[in-house]
């Protein structure tokens, strides 16, 4: 293919056609084919064949180009969406293996996503965390500071650094430290708040299992 769409008067005689025998056994004879190409790229080749010889009609030809790109664009999307889908697995695979309670916000620190660590460790579910619904597994002495906090970051933009108790599922409050840092777009925009929270609190070492 030359990148462009082409008419073969006929295929069974076309020398730059590669599958002359196999059409010559259907009884195959004119034929068209339009490249499938998306972002400078050429993805494949849509073939279409008639029993007839037919003279070359530009306007069909011109049609069939047009659609052959939008399948191209069709295909380029389904592509790409299926590597974002890919990406996105790997990422909250990745985000629920670390030994840290993570989660991320809207730009108006309204809480979407938690990994798994954080409903592990306070034993609640996506339900009850959903918007504000944090506050919950917060001390309520310390929670003030803390809302005071998130809100100056918040309004100024500026990353979130602070250590402050969560209860966890049997009802222990543990020291945690919580750090949180804003994704910006290409204008500097706050698309997201991405937020750690790591347990510093002292444990017994475990002994060695025999």
């Amino acid at each position: 293919m030359t990148g462009k769409s082409e008419w073969l008067l006929d295929a069974v005689k076309a020398a730059n056609f590669p599958r002359a025998a196999s059409a010559a056994r259907e009884g195959l004879h004119g034929a068209f084919a339009c490249p499938l190409i998306a972002g400078g790229a050429t993805l494949g080749v849509i073939e279409f064949f008639s029993k007839r010889i037919r003279e070359p009609d530009p306007r069909l030809l011109e049609t069939m180009a047009t659609l052959a790109g939008l399948i191209a664009h069709f295909i380029e999307r389904t592509r790409a969406e299926d590597e974002l889908r890919e990406s996105e697995e790997k990422l909250r695979l990745l985000a629920d293996t670390i030994p840290q309670l993570a989660w991320m916000a809207g730009p108006d620190g309204r809480i979407f996503w938690f990994n798994r660590r954080w409903y592990e460790y306070t034993g609640t579910t996506p339900d009850q965390m959903e918007g504000w619904g944090w506050q919950s597994v917060h001390n309520p002495h310390v929670l003030p500071k803390v809302l005071e906090r998130w809100q100056q970051s918040i309004v100024s933009g500026e990353p979130f650094d602070m250590v402050f108790p969560l209860k966890g599922a049997d009802q222990q409050f543990r020291p945690f430290l919580t750090r949180v840092s804003p994704l910006r777009d290409q204008e500097g925009r706050i698309r997201y708040w991405c937020g750690t929270n790591t347990d510093i609190s002292e444990k017994p070492t475990p002994l060695p299992r025999c």
